[in-house]
């Protein structure tokens, strides 16, 4: 017993540095309340051309070996996923211009609501599961001129809280937050 709670302890003083717990009760009065809205957003025509090709090729991959085999049905699943939020994640080269919106609903959609969000000084959050994303959404914030703060599995403890830090400081003028969920 007394050996178990030896190795507890060693175990949280390993962990306390990468932990961050904080009771309900103590930040409640800090937090705004939660809004949250669904908006369905349409694929671009370049998105829907794309999403059929891919569509088809997948399945009939599915189709040729008679049965579904796990990994060629996630391949086409995660494909799907990668051109619904911008088929830039297909190409390793690609200009940053009008077109980076124009090419995915998603960004357009962003550059209607994002302009009115920060005139009224609303602070956002933009959450992927995508690294890919947040690259193409950093693009897209430089060529609009707006200053972010981002959050992904690269970025080590101390500057985590930095950047925690700068866009919860009502000083600064960082209103929008990109965090990776993976």
């Amino acid at each position: 017993e007394e050996e178990r709670l030896l190795i507890i302890n060693r175990l949280h003083a390993v962990l306390r540095p990468f932990l961050l717990r904080r009771v309900k009760k103590d930040v409640l009065q800090d937090i705004p309340e939660r809004k949250e809205y669904l908006v369905r957003i349409g694929l671009s025509s370049w998105q829907k051309a794309v999403y059929k090709q891919i569509q088809e090729k997948g399945l009939r991959t599915v189709d040729q070996g008679g049965n579904v085999t796990k990994r060629s049905f996630h391949n086409a699943l995660m494909q799907l996923r990668k051109i619904v939020n911008h088929p830039y994640l297909f190409t390793d080269e690609y200009t940053v211009d009008e077109d980076l919106i124009r090419v995915a609903g998603k960004f357009e959609c962003l550059d209607r609501i994002i302009p009115k969000l920060l005139h009224f000084r609303h602070k956002m959050l933009i959450f992927s599961q995508m690294t890919q994303v947040l690259d193409l959404l950093a693009e897209y914030m430089h060529m609009r001129g707006y200053k972010y703060a981002r959050l992904d599995g690269s970025v080590g403890l101390n500057e985590r809280k930095e950047r925690m830090d700068e866009f919860n400081n009502k000083e600064e003028n960082t209103m929008i937050f990109m965090l990776s969920t993976r």
